[in-house]
């Protein structure tokens, strides 16, 4: 069968593939015909739909967002918002959209017909098998759950072994599959390459960032997507079966790199893996489109009851008030640059608690969105003679891997980071996380607690040390965001 691609935010890209089995009926109904339900859906191909020119009027309704332009105004550009349809129209009078939204549809609108136009491989999964891994109650439920539903997001907490969850699929697979795992951190492809080998994957698995670009020749394949969407499209559109994209929340849009590799790529299986979903509503949509909806999931108070994470135990420390911050800080970046940075208190608070906790021998990582503030932390540190390491974009990926490897086996005993460390990175011994710096982002909390929730034959909790500032109303709408989070975790 022959598959149109087009792209949904644009152009018509005209790529045309043969796909499943090229018999697969073409099916017509006449427009005039009254006896037609009055959605039809034909199901294209694994990233694309189309429905009749009666539905794609009802889908609108559902497959649209709330999308920004900015234009000029008289006093500086204005902020202008629109529907953004997700149905597109072309010259044969269908509607397409994205082969993911169907389940969306179908619960929508029970009464659609809908037509599967290709068909998947044979796909004979076998029971997850790990070397040296038993697998929990949980894990086999929710590997169930995705092989089942055949594509979608998997939600689970961090810590609570989603890489653990990927190599099991991967062990499931089809001896004839092919998979590509992509990640967008070279920490995080790194890190599954290593699991991959440790479980005896290792000569099936090709490992692809920092621009190099070797042919595909293994089946499969782990790769920061920035590397491998600069792949031409014919050497991957064909090659897998299966693509798994880790920290799924970044597919966030209809453009950018994972938009371009999976708007292209034909493989039928296709899962996202994340802690947390993100709130804005094009990235839902993006990553429902292109990947699925939620098809299993496993939430931090689920997994903290099991005892398969630790708890976080938060501690709150109120911070003195700077009232030249609240008189002279006009926008959110001068907030941060004197309220936070330059914040000598809240450099103090934290320098003390870094100092008490390695005393007492325990593992504390500081978190920081600032560069210049963690560079502040780490010499006044310094003055107090303590030697703390600094993780950020411009660390070198073997220096990375040296101080992650440190802090796991307590050979160091602290560390700072940004955000480069805020996802994918597992380092078990952590029994202290400090948020020196946040904003009101739900997803990025619970991104930065999630650095501290492996639990441990040693560890049950997690201390999670954030900072009630009133010296700004943004500090204190920003906490008060923060706050409302952890109560609704049941964390205070």
């Amino acid at each position: 069968m022959t598959a149109l691609i087009t792209d949904f935010m644009g152009t018509s890209q005209n790529v045309t593939k043969c796909i499943g089995n090229s018999k697969a009926p073409q099916v017509k109904y006449p427009k005039t015909a009254r006896w037609i339900p009055i959605m039809i859906i034909e199901i294209v191909n694994p990233i694309e739909s189309r429905v009749n020119e009666q539905g794609a009027k009802h889908l609108a309704s559902i497959l649209c967002y709330e999308a920004v332009y900015w234009k000029p105004g008289p006093f500086g550009m204005r902020r202008n918002t629109y529907q953004k349809s997700l149905v597109k129209k072309v010259k044969d009078g269908y509607g397409y959209f994205l082969t993911g939204f169907v389940p969306r549809i179908k619960k929508q609108y029970p009464s659609a017909v809908i037509h599967t136009m290709f068909e998947n491989p044979a796909a004979d999964f076998t029971s997850p098998n790990l070397k040296g891994i038993t697998f929990r109650p949980d894990q086999l439920q929710l590997i169930s759950q995705a092989i089942t539903a055949k594509r979608g997001l998997v939600q689970s907490p961090t810590g609570s072994g989603k890489t653990i969850l990927q190599l099991g699929i991967i062990s499931a697979m089809p001896r004839n599959f092919c998979c590509v795992l992509l990640a967008h951190t070279k920490d995080i492809v790194a890190q599954t390459y290593e699991e991959l080998k440790k479980f005896g994957f290792g000569s099936k698995t090709q490992m692809i960032m920092e621009g190099h670009r070797p042919p595909l020749t293994k089946p499969i394949v782990v790769a920061t997507v920035q590397t491998f969407c600069k792949y031409p499209v014919d050497d991957y559109m064909t090659y897998f079966d299966m693509v798994i994209i880790d920290e799924g929340h970044h597919v966030s849009s209809f453009s950018g790199n994972y938009f371009q590799v999976l708007n292209v790529l034909l493989a039928p299986y296709r899962y996202a893996f994340t802690a947390t979903k993100s709130p804005n509503k094009e990235a839902e949509m993006a990553l429902e489109g292109l990947i699925g909806p939620t098809v299993a999931k496993l939430t931090i108070n689920e997994a903290a009851g099991l005892k398969i994470i630790a708890r976080p135990k938060l501690r709150l420390i109120k911070l003195p008030e700077n009232h030249s911050v609240r008189q002279n800080c006009r926008n959110y970046e001068e907030v941060v640059k004197h309220g936070i940075v330059g914040s000598a208190a809240r450099t103090q608070k934290i320098v003390n608690l870094v100092r008490n906790g390695v005393q007492r021998g325990k593992v504390v990582l500081v978190m920081v969105t600032q560069i210049e503030h963690g560079q502040k932390i780490q010499e006044e540190l310094a003055k107090k003679g303590l030697k703390i390491p600094f993780v950020h974009g411009g660390t070198d990926g073997l220096e990375r891997v040296r101080i992650k490897n440190a802090l796991i086996n307590k050979k160091l005993l602290a560390a700072i980071c940004t955000s480069v460390w805020r996802e994918g990175i597992n380092i078990v011994s952590i029994n202290t996380i400090i948020l020196a710096h946040l904003g009101k982002s739900e997803l990025t909390t619970l991104q930065s607690i999630g650095r501290g929730l492996r639990r441990t034959s040693e560890k049950d909790k997690v201390v999670v040390v954030d900072f009630f500032d009133a010296s700004h109303p943004t500090l204190i709408k920003h906490f008060g965001e923060r706050l409302c989070l952890y109560m609704d975790n049941n964390w205070i």
